[in-house]
């Protein structure tokens, strides 16, 4: 039996730029306040296919881990289109376009959707919000 792998509906080409967290690991320290200096290094802009959700949660709601993160829409990546391209998104990556609109959000949260119990996950709720101003020099 092949492997289900939910539909995108709607896709349009979403462009992330991720923080080399590499090179980020490496940045300059603070001797004074005993922390490195925020100034995130990015890697060269990549184009994903994704499912675009926009709409501003307004209310805190809870959950078994905590409170969760506001955020003004999200973006819903299916799990094997990433993995096939060996792409993990993460907090703090920042979109630049979505559907051909240019945006500046960072995203706040990924969270598994499209659950089957031979599988696991099979689509990535990645949720974003705007951040102005920038507050870790975008």
């Amino acid at each position: 039996m092949a492997r289900p792998y939910p539909r995108i509906l709607h896709p349009v080409k979403v462009v992330v730029e991720q923080i080399d967290r590499v090179t980020d690991a490496d940045a300059e320290y603070d001797e004074d306040y005993r922390e490195p200096i925020d100034t995130p290094l990015r890697q060269d802009a990549i184009t994903l296919q994704g499912q675009a959700w926009w709409g501003k949660s307004e209310r805190l709601t809870t959950n078994d881990l905590g409170p969760e993160e506001h955020f003004d829409g999200y973006v819903l990546f299916s799990k094997a289109y990433l993995d096939a391209n060996g792409i993990t998104l993460a907090k703090d990556d920042k979109i630049t376009h979505i559907g051909g609109m240019e945006v500046n959000v960072f995203i706040v949260a990924t969270r598994p959707r499209a659950h089957y119990p031979e599988y696991g996950y099979t689509q990535i709720r990645a949720y974003f919000e705007d951040r102005q101003p920038v507050a870790n020099g975008g």
